[in-house]
């Protein structure tokens, strides 16, 4: 697991205005607004330092809209930028058939905050 995600996992460890000691990590999560009923909307931010891309809401900031998808010049790969800062390749294959699959590789997964 990548660093920035461990940091992310033990975000109730931290000191200060919360940093990771054992890292140097910050990671702050903020709710800055949930509406009520049955689905309610919400839109929550965290700050993480160790994330290196830039969001919504600027740099180090992932929020539950930071959402999408890149593929390469060749078109053989898509990488889906997920909204806890999760980077999944998938790769264009015809084998068993034609479809994109989940990269399960090494670079397949990558976790948030990756440095």
């Amino acid at each position: 697991m990548a660093q920035g995600a461990q940091d992310a996992a033990q975000k109730d460890c931290g000191l200060g205005n919360p940093i990771l000691p054992s890292t140097g990590n910050k990671i702050e999560p903020e709710t800055d607004f949930v509406s009520t009923g049955e689905m309610p909307l919400f839109l929550k931010r965290t700050y993480n330092r160790y994330w290196d891309q830039k969001g919504l809401f600027g740099y180090y900031w992932l929020s539950n809209f930071d959402l999408r998808i890149a593929k390469t010049p060749d078109n053989k790969i898509i990488t889906a930028y997920r909204s806890d800062g999760r980077k999944v390749k998938y790769v264009y294959n015809a084998v068993p058939s034609a479809a994109w699959y989940e990269n399960q590789g090494a670079a397949g997964v990558q976790d948030r905050g990756q440095r």
